[in-house]
């Protein structure tokens, strides 16, 4: 997958549900030429959060036709504190989201998107 000058060698796919919700999770590193792509099957508004997630992310939404509808850095979150409940550390993570219909959101190195020049309005 390219993206101007830049070429994705891996590219992840979230198919599943499971998929989706598991993400990006747990990883300490991301190369730039790796991403994570969520792609949906009836394009709708999305809403991301950085549950679990060690390293600060770029997210690129895509409307049907490639045109970039936002772009939002997310922030890596502080942990779940000890006595917090998870429901209660679920209700305090930031939400990323795009309230346009959806068809695709590329997660990339955060800081990428400024590098390659990404803003709203492109068609890649």
């Amino acid at each position: 997958m390219e993206i101007g000058p830049q070429r994705f060698e891996v590219v992840e796919i979230a198919r599943t549900p499971e998929q989706k919700a598991q993400g990006l999770q747990g990883r300490k590193h991301l190369p730039d030429t790796a991403a994570m792509l969520f792609l949906s099957e009836n394009p709708a508004p999305l809403v991301f959060w950085m549950k679990g997630t060690l390293i600060p992310l770029d997210a690129v939404f895509f409307d049907a036709e490639g045109r970039i509808l936002s772009v939002q850095t997310m922030a890596v979150e502080p942990p779940r504190k000890l006595q917090e409940t998870e429901s209660a550390y679920e209700r305090r993570l930031k939400r990323y989201s795009c309230l346009a219909p959806v068809f695709a959101v590329l997660e990339i190195r955060a800081g990428l998107a400024a590098e390659l020049g990404l803003k709203t309005g492109d068609v890649v």
